[in-house]
């Protein structure tokens, strides 16, 4: 199943070289707002990236697209430390892409 087909390479990656490595290898990265979507965005790789409420600065406070980084897709809160909105997003943009 889907469960599977998850791994936790976190505790592998000791430097933002080999997180790189690893970025240039993802079809998609979904992800909270690290230092790990900026490195994405950097490289040009396809990053959805699930936003708190509210978003920091350089996010904007609207819309799904960031002017720094044009293979970034912004999925929002709608409401403070409610992640069920996001989830159910990115759970329907998943569906689609399929």
């Amino acid at each position: 199943g889907l469960q599977d087909q998850i791994m936790d390479l976190g505790p592998e990656l000791a430097d933002l070289s080999l997180t790189a490595s690893v970025l240039r290898e993802l079809d998609l990265l979904i992800t909270p707002d690290t230092s790990v979507p900026h490195l994405a965005g950097t490289l040009g790789r396809p990053t959805w990236l699930m936003l708190h409420h509210p978003a920091d600065w350089r996010w904007g406070q609207s819309g799904e697209s960031s002017p720094w980084y044009p293979e970034v897709r912004l999925f929002r809160q709608k409401r403070f430390s409610d992640w069920s909105g996001v989830v159910e997003e990115v759970n329907q943009a998943l569906c689609e892409a399929k």
